[in-house]
């Protein structure tokens, strides 16, 4: 008889009541609970591209991960279901993680919970890019340091503008005084009657003269010149105004509208500010949004015009008609095909504009295993498939190591080979002394250490610290804390190792 057999036997189960939601998978040996306050959204939202932020480089999840985070990975709040994510930011150094992930309900009633895993150093990238943004996003721009679309159709060339930091991470800026500094992102469209253009903005012009576009598809500076602009224009308040220009049926004049926004949202009251502006257009009216704010709205009819323009991002493309260069940063630029609700707006703008009053972070959670290990009778480690003569007492290792909170209502099952084993009777032994290893897997000497102090604990066969501890000898069935006894569960407490040995004979 092989003792490797034994090792790997068939029934080996672990339960526990409050270790929370199922566990993605064992490959994965940490994970941490985000939990998504219900006062960032005003209704229900689905499919919400939401902003997790950990930026504490004393946060485990930098040690811990994957150099490029390519093991993160997220999953809703069983445990299971895999989220589909991207990263902005990932600096294990700096502490700095900037990660977006869709959340299939955001609800405003009840808190979201969301589970982050890592430390499994032989995963591939576990980002699904695209799929964050399948809910009627037509074109991404993070700006950060790159000019990618996250969508992936219609990357960006930068002529001019700046990396730097900004709301979220890193954003562009603009210069006017460059001449041309722009992003282009070539000449589509969008068709129908739904659209939305966002952006956060730090406008460095006290006064905007200059009609800066924050995002514009043009041919020129005439009203009928564009499809469709978000844009500043200098206010009768002397506050920078927004304006949302856009043109549906024919390329003149007669089918273009301009909404400027008004008092008090549709004005930028302070240039040192970060702003999040929208724009929107249902078929039926247009609108304008400052931090999900309603800053102004015009009735218009029609389906966008379709055509080959240029799109740009902090300038008319190619500074046609030599206005239009934005003078500050722009970061975060988004154009949907869909026109976004207020409550979709206002919880964009809570959500990336104050991430840690909406997000709480659990403690860094260690998966529950029961592991399983052979001894010789005189305590030397049994490799794995070393052969075990008939006769020859076996000393079995279970043990738990818990490296985080305690675990509460543990129930630890073995089920022996009724062909290979014979259980000896009033051989069981419990201790839950040893300080748990660092990492999820004990090393063999510390295994050697776990196995030498529960060996020489005291046998225990009926009761542990009042949890119960049995063979049955009808279904050769080892038990610790079977839960289908009342009060019988195990509580392993936090930094500790719970262990348990019981020795057989090989037939």
């Amino acid at each position: 008889m092989r003792v490797a057999a034994a090792i790997l036997i068939l029934g080996l189960a672990l339960a526990t009541s409050t270790a929370g939601a199922a566990w993605y998978d064992s490959a994965w040996p940490y994970r941490q609970e985000i939990t998504l306050s219900a006062t960032v959204t005003d209704s229900d939202l689905t499919d919400f591209p939401y902003l997790i932020r950990i930026v504490d480089a004393g946060n485990p999840v930098f040690t811990r991960a994957q150099g490029d985070g390519d093991d993160l990975l997220f999953t809703a709040a069983d445990g299971s279901t895999k989220l589909d994510h991207e990263i902005e930011e990932y600096d294990p150094l700096g502490g700095e993680l900037y990660v977006w992930v869709k959340v299939p309900l955001l609800s405003s009633a009840n808190a979201t919970t969301l589970y982050l895993y890592y430390g499994n150093g032989s995963a591939g990238s576990q980002e699904n890019v695209p799929g964050v943004w399948s809910n009627g996003y037509e074109a991404v721009y993070h700006l950060h340091d790159d000019f990618d679309d996250s969508i992936g159709g219609h990357h960006g060339t930068n002529v001019g503008s700046t990396d730097v930091p900004a709301q979220i991470a890193h954003g562009q800026a603009f210069f006017p005084s460059d001449g041309n500094d722009e992003v282009r992102i070539g000449d589509w469209s969008v068709a129908g009657t739904g659209l939305t253009l966002s952006a956060w903005i730090k406008s460095d012009d006290a006064f905007a003269a200059d009609d800066p576009r924050v995002l514009s598809k043009a041919r020129g500076t005439a009203i009928e010149d564009h499809v469709f602009m978000l844009s500043l224009f200098d206010g009768t308040l002397g506050e920078n105004r927004l304006r949302f220009r856009l043109k549906t049926g024919t390329d003149d004049g007669s089918g273009t509208a301009t909404l400027f926004g008004s008092s008090p949202n549709g004005y930028l009251p302070d240039g040192d500010l970060w702003y999040l502006a929208a724009a929107t257009y249902d078929g039926s009216t247009m609108q304008l949004l400052r931090d999900g704010l309603a800053a102004g709205s015009l009735s218009k009819t029609g389906s966008m015009r379709v055509n080959s323009w240029q799109i740009a991002i902090g300038n008319n493309y190619g500074n046609i008609g030599s206005s239009g260069a934005w003078d500050g940063k722009i970061d975060e630029v988004r154009i949907s095909s869909v026109p976004r609700s207020t409550d979709w707006l206002r919880a964009c703008f809570r959500n990336q504009g104050d991430p840690g009053t909406y997000q709480t972070l659990g403690s860094e959670k260690v998966e529950p295993r029961l592991i399983k290990r052979a001894f010789q009778a005189d305590g030397a480690p049994i490799p794995s498939g070393a052969d075990a003569p008939a006769g020859v007492i076996v000393k079995f290792l279970l043990y738990i190591n818990n490296p985080g909170d305690a675990l509460l209502d543990v129930s630890a099952q073995d089920v022996l080979d009724p062909a290979a084993f014979q259980y000896l009777p009033g051989t069981i032994k419990v201790d839950s002394s040893v300080d748990a290893c660092a990492d999820p897997d004990c090393t063999a000497v510390e295994e050697a250490a776990i196995f030498a102090a529960v060996d020489g604990a005291e046998a225990a066969t009926d009761a542990v610290d009042g949890d119960v501890a049995s063979f049955d000898a009808l279904t050769n069935t080892i038990d610790f804390g079977d839960e289908n006894r009342p009060n019988a569960t195990l509580d392993v407490a936090a930094g500790k190792v719970w262990a348990a040995v019981f020795s057989v004979k090989v037939r």
